[in-house]
């Protein structure tokens, strides 16, 4: 493993970086909100013209603020707390959530050696109020997958499974990742088994999907885009879930031979989450396959610029 310090030095800059980014398009987004509340403001402000003043002004007060505390709610909910994410990597944790919460940020960086000894010194620790020991188990056990540490990651979901838990369903989503490749019928089990205990579970649709194209099941690949897509459009969900419906959809299409609507559905995964270098590298494989070598050639160029900043 690197140099701790310098490992939390970069993530630090890349959080920075991720924010100044991401800042003009958020306050742009933010004008549109409060513009779209004026209009309707300016809309009702007419309609109640028959109310004595101000009366019939409020419309106008109120339309820009239900915009503006709307489009607030909605970034909340989408996007994290730079500001917080930034702060918990300033200085060493003193709480096991701490050092979860840190282990997550290195997670999401890929910085995965980093994460597990931060899983490890979290849970070596009294837990505090703020502080989920399943779910850090759960996380333990995913970045040690990335690692290809399967044995180990298996003796921890294997311990969760056999106890009742909130958890289960993700548990058991992670089990049948880790037996797809040497026992794809007992994986399988696993992510029917976890859509049974939480059929809204996105995670668990996904992975199943994921599992059907890696097997080749292609009907019941082109089933299950369908079953996800509804239900991810009815819970609502951040644009990074329906980002990796797009890749699966793309994938399938690749498989079916329809190379311009493996195009498409990478194109809008890309769109939902530009940062994601095996969408560009599919959608490169794509253009090749319809003879697009020059758009080929510039996804490639984009997989390898990620790869550096990643």
């Amino acid at each position: 493993m690197k140099d701790k310090y310098l490992i939390l030095e970069k993530v630090r800059k890349d959080e920075a970086e991720i924010r100044k980014k991401l800042r003009p398009v958020l306050t742009r987004h933010a004008c549109l909100a409060v513009g779209f509340g004026l209009a309707v403001g300016i809309f009702l402000a007419f309609a109640w013209r028959g109310f004595p003043f101000p009366v019939y002004l409020v419309p106008l007060i109120v339309g820009p603020l239900f915009g503006y505390f709307g489009y607030r709610s909605w970034v909340k909910k989408h996007f994290p707390n730079a500001e917080k994410i930034i702060a918990s990597l300033e200085k060493e944790p003193q709480t096991a959530s701490g050092y979860a919460r840190r282990a997550d940020i290195l997670f999401d960086h890929k910085f995965y050696e980093a994460a597990v000894d931060d899983y490890r010194t979290a849970l070596a620790m009294p837990p505090d109020d703020d502080f989920d020991v399943d779910f850090t188990w759960l996380n333990l056990a995913a970045v040690l997958q990335k690692l290809d540490r399967n044995d180990e990651a298996l003796v921890i979901v294997e311990k969760l499974n056999s106890t009742p838990g909130k958890y289960r369903d993700l548990s058991l989503v992670v089990r049948g990742e880790l037996l797809a490749d040497k026992d794809p019928t007992e994986a399988l089990k696993c992510f029917d088994k976890a859509i049974e205990i939480e059929p809204n579970g996105f995670v668990a649709h996904l992975a199943r999907l994921r599992f059907y194209l890696c097997m080749d099941q292609l009907d019941r690949a082109a089933e299950a885009v369908t079953e996800t897509t509804k239900l991810l459009k009815r819970l609502g969900l951040e644009k990074t879930h329906y980002a990796e419906l797009f890749e699966l959809q793309g994938m399938l299409a690749m498989k079916e031979g329809r190379f311009a609507d493996a195009v498409k559905a990478l194109t809008w995964a890309i769109r939902q989450n530009p940062a994601v270098e095996k969408y560009y590298q599919l959608r490169s494989d794509a253009h090749e396959a319809l003879r697009n070598i020059d758009k080929a050639e510039k996804d490639r160029r984009k997989v390898k610029k990620l790869g550096i900043i990643l």
